[in-house]
């Protein structure tokens, strides 16, 4: 083991732990927010936006190269 990455191991460790303890301590008040029902718009415009990109790509010249 590398001598001079003990110490540095040993205060991970310790910031870990002192992490988890505080993390447990809240963890008591948490209370889990309640999300919206989703509506399918979001789908819909990511997938015409998506659809608009692959005609794009598909009906390009075809004697096109990335050098012109």
């Amino acid at each position: 083991m590398n001598m001079r990455a003990t110490p540095w191991t040993g205060c991970v460790l310790v910031t870990l732990w002192a992490w988890s303890r505080q993390a447990l301590a809240v963890s008591d008040t948490f209370t889990v927010p309640t999300a919206e029902s989703p509506t399918p718009w979001g789908a819909i415009v990511y997938l015409l936006v998506a659809l608009a990109g692959i005609c794009v790509v598909a009906f390009k010249h075809s004697k096109r190269t990335h050098l012109d």
